[in-house]
């Protein structure tokens, strides 16, 4: 084992062992952002924005409010129609927070919808 004891400006707390880290704290996981791809009616932490990635023409309702446990499924709770997408329009970005989603026009499939989460500290 190397230590360092004869080294005169020594951190304070520090015995000399070479086995001391110093350095900065890792920032939490918490402190990135991160998207997810849900499952239609799949209640979700509260978005900070939704993408919208249609493949057809597509009308998508997203809920507000449930009494819903994170993970479970809502269906017949306060869906509020917001949005009708044409395909050939891209990707849509909105900064709305919903905690689930669902097409009002046809079924729903992963990867319609991503969840936006910022980070923050």
């Amino acid at each position: 084992m190397t230590t360092y004891a004869g080294l005169s400006n020594l951190p304070p707390g520090s015995t000399g062992n070479a086995n001391e880290k110093m350095g900065p704290k890792g920032l939490p996981a918490s402190a990135f952002g991160k998207v997810t791809m849900p499952l239609s009616h799949s209640i979700q932490e509260r978005a900070s924005s939704v993408i919208i990635n249609p493949t057809a023409d597509a009308i998508f309702a997203f809920l507000y409010e449930t009494t819903a446990s994170i993970g479970g499924a809502s269906y017949n709770e306060g869906y509020v129609s917001g949005s009708k997408i044409m395909a050939d329009g891209g990707s849509l970005s909105l900064p709305i927070q919903p905690v689930a989603w669902k097409r009002t026009d046809a079924a729903g499939a992963k990867g319609d919808v991503t969840f936006v989460y910022r980070g923050g500290l």
